[in-house]
């Protein structure tokens, strides 16, 4: 019995339950303190409120808009220096001289 709690899996394991258990348990006291239920909602009403957010079609539209946004953004960022990085190589690599002909953002 005293070799399983000294197996640092199992410690790690019970830190970890006990810590999620005293913070939900510290939040439910703030909830009944505050009595600001928009401010701090309680732990029932914040998984109610979670379990009908997952279950809304909205939800996934809003997630997916939002990285293809970060997606976009991304793409353009990249473009962006790979356009610095290719007016630099033409500049001094005589070998892309040809290229010279391309305006920096010819091909965005």
């Amino acid at each position: 019995m005293s070799n399983s709690i000294n197996n640092p899996k199992m410690k790690k394991s019970i830190f970890t339950i006990l810590s999620i258990t005293i913070l939900i348990l510290a939040w439910q006291l703030l909830t009944m303190l505050v009595r600001l239920p928009e401010l701090v909602p309680s732990i029932p009403h914040l998984f109610s409120t979670l379990v009908a957010l997952f279950a809304s079609g909205s939800f996934y539209q809003s997630v997916m808009a939002t990285v293809l946004r970060g997606t976009i953004g991304m793409s353009i960022s990249l473009m962006a220096a790979m356009g610095g990085f290719m007016n630099y190589f033409v500049r001094y690599w005589p070998s892309c001289v040809p290229f010279r002909s391309f305006h920096l953002y010819s091909w965005l």
